[in-house]
């Protein structure tokens, strides 16, 4: 779906200028059974230390976001690894001005 609705914007040259992007992980939280696929640790919140986590990138521009990606992040990924995923869909498709990530990249080397 996000390469569809991409495309048709790509056809409209809504992106023919570098833009910026914002990268984040989004966290749901989770109150079942741990061992679930996918059910990651997280904090302590809302009475639950599991959630679902997944990384998104948007481009951002006056206050606006367009999604180019959503990628699922699982207890054994590494933030690494999902960040140049990320990163690789968005060279791919637009060329990057700036990019802006959340706080769960500031340790990521």
């Amino acid at each position: 779906m996000f390469d569809r609705i991409y495309k048709e914007a790509k056809r409209r040259r809504i992106f023919a200028k570098p833009v910026d992007i914002a990268i984040d992980v989004t966290e749901w939280l989770y109150y079942g059974d741990e061992s679930t696929p996918m059910v990651c640790r997280t904090r302590h919140k809302q009475g639950t230390n599991k959630a679902y986590k997944f990384a998104t990138l948007n481009i951002v521009e006056d206050g606006k976001r367009f999604t180019l990606a959503v990628v699922p992040v699982s207890p054994f990924d590494a933030l690494e690894q999902v960040l140049e995923e990320l990163i690789q869909i968005a060279k791919s498709k637009v060329k990057i001005r700036l990019a802006y990530m959340d706080r769960a990249f500031f340790n990521v080397a």
